[in-house]
């Protein structure tokens, strides 16, 4: 944090502690600057409130009794856009210490370690920013989400998408155009066809979840009730890292996302992967982890409780009943369709993932390969190794037979006519085979491809840009050579099938030449043209510090250790049993940082504190706690230990009247019955100020 918004958060956390209630202010400054001596001034106040967190002793000591579930709170908002009671109560869900938020926000107010403040409507958390800095090498995001301690156990082995598989199966789609039905779902027929090319049934699910992706991504265009190949954005998308491309995958697969959508998905499933690689963590962990990231990648445009809250809390309720809800969040599909594609092992037994990245690596040696041969018969084999992008133009030609660890196709009449339909000609056929073969082609091969391309070219039904021209202007178009380069064939006397790409480039090229006259582009229908795919950004690592060091919270006996310090200098006090009463509550409450706070005349007990000598006063807060389901704090004498819990309810035996308390321990709830005459202390819990 710069000097400068420093300043400004301090401003703003000052501004805040002025607007709190006169008894929540005072309170404050009592358990920290000791007696207000009048008249006072409030700013005067505050600033002397901000000059005992200034202190470095004293901010060592806020942060020594910070205990793990206060970080994993103040982690949250750290990280969480617009942390509000909602979003923080959501993420941790069904968490041991879940029943105890609400009181942890409470306390660490009262510490002054985090401030509530109203932004858009609504009350957030924001951390002091006294404590900000020191605070950092603590609040790291695998606190709250981090791998499983537990035995990984066993993970499912998965079908792993490969630059060979996406290729092949392309190949397979751009020769069975009719594959699917109208909704999408490949035809009984064909997919009885895929089991037997890949010897597997297992494959379809992976295959027909493919197809979904490349359709979404326009990889695969549905016409006229067929699914054609779009070749140009096929060529564009082989550009990205292979990782990239099965992300891409994951996201399209997984529901109709506009293009900002997929690409804000897509970052939140690599900075998810990013951070959870190699690493096996429990299915729900994900989730949280996709939602951090959302919210510190601020893709998140509103902050509704229909995006954030509601899809952990759809979890925890899945999660709940045993069973987890599939096809209801998008989350959810991205994950299934990684574990699908072989991005993410699952184990169904745990319900536990880990992510497997560094299986994807990019190869950048393609040309060094050798992976084809091609015998007399015309049939190929391949082997692995070669990246997408070196893939395609096979695709495009070779007609797909077997898929295993060698690819299997056969060149044919058809499937080298497709070829040439599909844009590639009879020189780039030859040369991609001989670049790859590690042995020479055969003569027969030659033969054919150059009887079938002769018939090919003997008749044709183009499609492009036309430039139809009278007599008198076939020199405008012939003799300029900026303008000849791009002429593909001349079809007739002054008529010319052009290359150009775009409208706009065409009708550029045509008016530099002299022809402003011919107007628009005239078209029997619009053309569709492929929109390129953004580079992935990999690992930016968004749930990450920068950090000098990295700090491990003080251990419970540090903790215990400060407290019995505190309690010495308790001892040594003079006061009334009341005020060591209330003093023993601030340290137990972890108020107390310096034994100069410890200040009996600062004691001074409302109707939210009772001791043991007033048994009357007790049963009116206990009373009161019941009617509006608040939380207590009790200390029974002879015993050093707070008990905390929500007061269900007095019972009476004989004449000892006793407080039912509802407790939970390691997420266990319970009931217990407390002897209200054996109660030294209570205190009705502030939750928060």
């Amino acid at each position: 944090m710069n000097p400068q918004d420093k300043v400004q958060k301090i401003l703003e956390w000052r501004e805040c502690i002025s607007r709190l209630p006169n008894d929540d202010f005072f309170n404050l400054i009592h358990y920290y600057l000791g007696e207000i001596k009048t008249p006072y001034n409030k700013h005067k106040l505050i600033e002397q409130l901000s000059g005992f967190m200034y202190k470095k002793e004293n901010q060592e000591m806020l942060i020594k009794l910070l205990d793990e579930n206060d970080v994993k709170i103040l982690t949250s908002i750290k990280y969480i856009a617009n942390p509000d009671f909602e979003k923080i109560s959501s993420f941790f869900k069904n968490e041991k210490f879940s029943e105890r938020i609400e009181f942890i926000l409470g306390s660490l107010e009262e510490r002054l370690v985090i401030f509530r403040k109203e932004k858009d409507g609504k009350t957030i958390y924001d951390m002091n920013p006294h404590l900000i800095v020191p605070l950092e090498p603590y609040l790291d995001p695998a606190l709250i989400v981090g791998e499983e301690k537990s035995d990984a156990g066993s993970f499912d082995s998965s079908i792993s998408i490969t630059p060979e598989l996406l290729v092949f199966f392309a190949g397979y789609v751009f020769n069975h155009p009719s594959l699917a039905k109208l909704n999408g779902e490949i035809k009984k027929k064909n997919s009885l066809e895929l089991e037997e090319i890949f010897k597997s049934s297992e494959i379809l699910p992976v295959l027909q979840k493919l197809l979904t992706g490349m359709n979404r991504l326009l990889l695969v265009r549905e016409k006229d009730g067929t699914m054609e190949i779009d070749w140009n954005a096929f060529e564009k998308f082989s550009e990205l890292s292979f990782k990239s491309q099965i992300m891409y995958l994951c996201v399209a697969s997984s529901g109709f996302l506009t293009r900002n959508q997929l690409l804000n998905n897509v970052k939140i499933l690599d900075e998810a992967i990013s951070f959870m690689d190699g690493k096996v963590y429990d299915r729900k962990r994900f989730y949280q982890i996709a939602c951090l990231i959302q919210e510190k990648n601020n893709s998140q445009t509103s902050f509704r409780k229909t995006r954030f809250s509601q899809m952990l809390e759809k979890y925890n309720v899945a999660e709940n009943q045993n069973e987890a809800e599939s096809g209801t969040d998008l989350f959810d599909l991205i994950l299934e369709s990684a574990i699908v594609f072989g991005l993410a092992a699952f184990n169904k037994e745990k319900n536990t993932i880990r992510f497997c990245a560094n299986d994807y690596s990019d190869l950048s040696n393609d040309s060094d390969l050798k992976p084809l041969n091609v015998d007399s018969t015309f049939a190929v084999t391949l082997m692995p190794g070669l990246s997408t992008k070196a893939l395609i133009p096979f695709a495009k030609f070779l007609s797909p037979v077997a898929y295993d660890v060698a690819l299997t196709f056969e060149i044919s009449r058809q499937s080298i006519m497709k070829g040439f339909d599909s844009g590639v000609t009879k020189n780039e056929i030859i040369e991609v085979l001989k670049k790859y073969s590690s042995f020479d082609l055969p003569q027969n091969l030659y033969v054919s491809i150059d009887d079938w391309a002769s018939s090919y070219e003997s008749a044709a039904l183009y499609k492009g840009y036309v430039l139809k021209v009278s007599e008198d202007k076939v020199m405008y178009a012939q003799n300029n050579p900026a303008f000849s380069s791009h002429i593909k064939s001349i079809l007739a006397p002054g008529v010319f099938l052009l290359d150009f790409i775009s409208d706009d480039e065409a009708m550029e090229a045509v008016s530099r030449i002299g022809l402003d006259f011919v107007g628009k582009v005239r078209k029997s229908k619009e053309q569709e043209t492929a929109v390129g795919f953004p580079e992935i950004s990999l690992g930016q690592n968004l749930l990450s510090f920068p950090k000098v060091e990295s700090l491990s919270l003080s251990g419970e006996d540090e903790k215990n250790r400060i407290l019995e310090e505190l309690k010495k200098s308790l001892d040594k006090i003079e006061m009334t049993f009341e005020q060591k009463e209330g003093l023993l509550s601030r340290i137990e409450r972890r108020i107390v940082v310096d034994p100069v706070q410890l200040r009996p005349e600062t004691v001074k007990f409302e109707l939210t504190e009772a001791t043991g000598m007033d048994y009357t006063r007790k049963i009116h807060l206990l009373d009161s706690a019941i009617s509006k389901s608040s939380l207590v704090e009790i200390r029974i004498t002879g015993e050093d230990k707070m008990i905390f819990g929500l007061p269900k309810g007095i019972v009476k035996s004989g004449d000892v009247s006793s407080v039912v308390l509802e407790t939970r321990q390691d997420g266990i709830k319970e009931e217990k019955e407390f002897e209200i005459a054996r109660i030294s202390y209570l205190r009705k819990v502030r939750t928060s100020l």
